[in-house]
């Protein structure tokens, strides 16, 4: 889970702090932090992509890199940035 979607999740649903404890003691959910390298890989991404979403970048990137397919509930946000991503619904 990309620390910025943990953040925005805690700004926008506070009430749901105790599912978002579940999901983050899964063995499968890896916290990917933002540091200075990869933020400015986000922002490339972006530019090119001509949009500005900082948590749907960071969610397309870390699928990127790992490999993996992203899990969103809004899957238009994920293709404005990147219409090849691979989306699992949630």
């Amino acid at each position: 889970m990309p620390s910025l979607a943990l953040t925005e999740v805690r700004a926008v649903r506070p009430n749901a702090a105790p599912l978002l404890a579940d999901v983050l003691t899964h063995p499968s959910v890896i916290v990917g932090e933002l540091d200075a390298a990869m933020a400015g890989q986000v922002d490339q991404l972006l530019l090119n992509a001509d949009v500005f979403d900082g948590c749907a970048g960071h969610v397309v990137h870390i699928a990127r890199t790992r490999g993996w397919p992203a899990l969103s509930a809004d899957p238009g946000r994920l293709r404005r940035v990147d219409r090849t991503v691979e989306i699992d619904l949630l």
